[in-house]
C-alpha cells in the first residue's frame, strides 16, 4: 500500500501493474494501461526521498507503438543498468516474449529478444532476474509444464541461456503460477491461481500472492557423499566446460594474415589485445551510410559484441585455466578439445589453416602462462604424472554461418558485422581423462581410418537406452558419409548423410530397442561412404 502525491500518478482508474523498484530506491518502474490503443506502456515514477509518495510519470522511449510492453523487472550488473520485460512486439518468437533494455547515455536502449531458448510460439512473462545465483526466472505456457503457465530457471550467460528448466512440483501446478522472486535457495514468492486463492468467485480465478520454505536439507555423513575419485574429477571437468563455455574472438584473418601456416608466434592474448584496439574502427565502418538512431543502433552492436562475447571470452578463460591447473596439480591426464571457426570470406581450405593458427595461439597462451606452470603438462614432463594433450578440431568455412556475406568488397558485412564478428573463433568443446580407468565412463571414439572397430557396452540394465559414439576424420581429406545401416529394427541412427572435416571428431547417435532380447548380444553397424569405403562398427553387449 502506497501514499500518492494529490496530483495522478495512481490516482487515475487506469490499470497499472507490475511494479519494480530500482537499486537505489529512487525510481518504480509499472505498466501503464493507455486508454485510447488498448496496449500496456512501461512507465516509471520518481519516489520521493525519505517516504514512499510518488511524484510525475515519464513513458519510457523503449515503448513500441501499437504494441504492448509489461513486467519490467530492473536490475544491475556492476555499473550497467538494465531492464527485463515482456512485449508482444515485431521480431518475437510467438505471442508474448521477454526482452531486455540496457541504459546507455541517458536513454534506453533498442531492446534486444532474449532468444529461442527462453521464448516460444507461446506466452513468456515475469522475467526476474536473481543476481546471486546469477539465473533468470520466468513463466511460460509452451513449455513442457504441468499445466496452465509454469515457472521456470534459464540458466548460462543471462543474455543467451544455455538450458531452462522447469522448477517442478510443488513450486508449479496444474494452474498459472507465475512471478517467481526467490529469497534465497530455500524461500520466496510467487503467484498462483491454484486452488486455495481467496477469492469471492470461482476456485481458482484469480492469482494470490503464496510464499514457500522449503526445509533445510539434512547433512549427509561425509563419507556417504563422496564420489571415486576418477569419477569425482570428471564431473568437475565436465562443470568447468560448462559453466565456462570458453569462446574466444579473433579480427578477420588473424592472427598472421595472408598465411598458410597452420602456426603462429603469437599468444591469443597478443591477438586479444590488437584486436580490442580495433574497436573504434568497427564502429566507425558498421555505421557506414548510417544515420540519426540506426547510427547509434550499429554503434552499440559493436559495442555490445565486444562487452559480451570478446571481453566475457577473455574473462572465462582465465578462471577456466585457473580451475585446470588444480586439476593438473592433482596428477591428472587431461584431453581438451578445441574446435576453430572462421569466417566465409577467404577459401575453405585456407581457413582450416587459420583455424589451427588461432588454436595454435590458446596453446601459446597456456605455454606463456604465469611461471611456466602449464610446460610440463604439456610436455608430459611433470613429476606428479599430469599431462596435458590438445586436440584440434578444425571447421574452415564448412561450419561458418551460411547468412553471413562473403563479398570481398562488401566489408561493412562480411568484416565488420556483429554475424561475421561471430564466425571468427575457438572454442574449448570438451575436457576428459585420459586414464584407462576412466575410460568406459567417457564416449566411445573411433578413427574411420579402420575398417572395423569393436565396443564391448558391457550389461545393459534397461531395454530401451541410447548410446553416443565418436567418428574421428583422421585423414588428411574430408570424409563424407552417405548412409547408415544397422541391419536391425531394433537400432535407429540419428543421422545420415553428412561431411567430416580433417581432425574432426563428430558425434554418431543409436537408439536401441530391444524388447524381446535378453543374453549376450552382438550387433553391427555399417557405415557407407560416398567413395565408396565401408567401415564396419561391431557392438557387444548383454542384456
Amino acid at each position: 500500500i502506497w501514499k500518492v502525491d494529490s496530483d495522478y500518478v495512481f490516482k487515475s482508474k487506469k490499470s497499472t501493474t507490475n511494479g519494480s523498484v530500482d537499486t537505489a530506491g529512487e525510481f518504480l518502474y509499472y505498466s501503464l494501461l493507455d486508454d485510447e490503443s488498448g496496449d500496456f506502456n512501461i512507465c516509471k515514477t520518481e519516489i520521493k526521498k525519505g517516504s514512499p509518495v510518488f511524484k510525475s510519470s515519464e513513458k519510457l522511449s523503449l515503448n513500441a507503438i501499437g504494441f504492448s510492453s509489461k513486467n519490467p523487472h530492473y536490475f544491475k550488473i556492476g555499473s550497467k543498468t538494465y531492464l527485463l520485460f515482456t512485449s508482444n512486439r515485431k521480431g518475437g518468437k510467438g505471442g508474448w516474449d521477454i526482452w531486455y533494455s540496457e541504459y546507455k547515455r541517458g536513454n534506453w536502449s533498442n531492446p534486444k529478444n532474449l532468444g529461442s531458448k527462453v521464448n516460444s510460439y507461446g506466452n513468456e512473462v515475469s522475467p526476474f532476474y536473481d543476481q546471486i545465483q546469477k539465473v533468470v526466472y520466468f513463466a511460460s505456457d509452451w513449455h513442457y509444464n504441468l499445466g496452465g503457465f509454469d515457472m521456470y530457471k534459464a540458466s548460462g550467460n543471462w543474455k543467451r541461456p544455455i538450458t531452462v528448466k522447469n522448477l517442478g512440483y510443488p513450486l508449479n501446478s496444474s494452474e498459472n503460477d507465475l512471478y517467481y522472486s526467490p529469497y534465497d535457495s530455500l524461500a520466496g514468492m510467487f503467484t498462483s491461481s491454484r486452488v486455495g486463492s481467496i477469492t469471492d468467485k470461482v476456485a481458482v480465478c484469480c492469482n494470490d500472492l503464496f510464499s514457500y520454505q522449503f526445509p533445510k536439507p539434512i547433512e549427509e555423513p561425509k563419507d556417504s557423499l563422496e564420489l571415486p575419485d576418477d569419477i569425482a574429477t570428471m564431473v568437475r571437468l565436465q562443470r568447468l566446460v560448462e559453466e565456462y563455455h570458453v569462446t574466444l574472438y579473433f579480427h578477420n584473418d588473424r592472427p598472421n594474415p595472408d598465411n598458410w601456416d597452420t602456426t603462429t608466434p603469437y599468444s591469443y592474448m597478443e591477438t586479444y589485445n590488437s584486436y580490442i584496439k580495433r574497436i573504434p574502427t568497427y564502429r566507425e565502418e558498421y555505421s557506414k551510410r548510417l544515420r540519426g538512431e540506426d547510427s547509434l543502433a550499429s554503434v552499440d552492436e559493436i559495442q555490445d559484441f565486444f562487452d559480451d562475447y570478446v571481453h566475457r571470452g577473455v574473462s572465462d578463460l582465465k578462471i577456466f585455466t585457473a580451475e585446470l591447473i588444480k586439476e593438473l596439480n592433482k596428477g591428472n591426464k587431461i584431453e581438451l578439445s578445441v574446435k576453430g571457426y572462421a569466417s566465409p570470406l577467404a577459401k575453405s581450405d585456407y581457413n582450416v589453416n587459420l583455424t589451427l593458427r588461432r588454436i595454435n595461439s590458446l596453446q601459446n597462451y597456456l605455454r606463456r602462462y604465469p611461471n611456466n606452470v602449464f610446460s610440463k603438462y604439456l610436455d608430459n614432463k611433470a613429476v606428479n604424472g599430469g599431462f596435458l594433450k590438445i586436440v584440434k578440431v578444425p571447421f574452415g568455412e564448412h561450419r561458418s554461418d551460411t547468412t553471413i556475406s562473403d563479398d570481398f568488397y562488401d566489408t561493412r558485412n562480411s568484416v565488420y558485422s556483429k554475424g561475421a564478428a561471430l564466425e571468427r573463433k575457438i572454442e574449448i568443446i570438451n575436457l576428459q581423462l585420459i586414464n584407462d580407468s576412466v575410460r568406459k565412463k567417457i564416449p566411445f571414439k573411433f578413427s574411420l581410418d579402420s575398417n572395423q572397430t569393436t565396443f564391448n557396452l558391457e550389461k545393459i540394465d534397461t531395454l530401451n537406452f541410447s548410446w553416443r559414439f565418436y567418428m574421428e576424420n583422421s585423414t588428411d581429406s574430408i570424409i563424407e558419409i552417405d548412409s547408415i545401416s544397422t541391419g536391425c529394427h531394433c537400432m535407429a541412427p540419428k543421422r545420415n548423410g553428412w561431411k567430416i572435416e580433417p581432425g574432426e571428431v563428430e558425434p554418431l547417435d543409436l537408439d536401441f530397442d530391444m524388447k524381446g532380447y535378453s543374453g549376450p548380444i552382438g550387433r553391427k553397424v555399417e557405415i557407407f561412404m560416398k567413395s565408396g569405403e565401408k567401415r564396419e562398427l561391431i557392438l557387444l553387449f548383454e542384456i
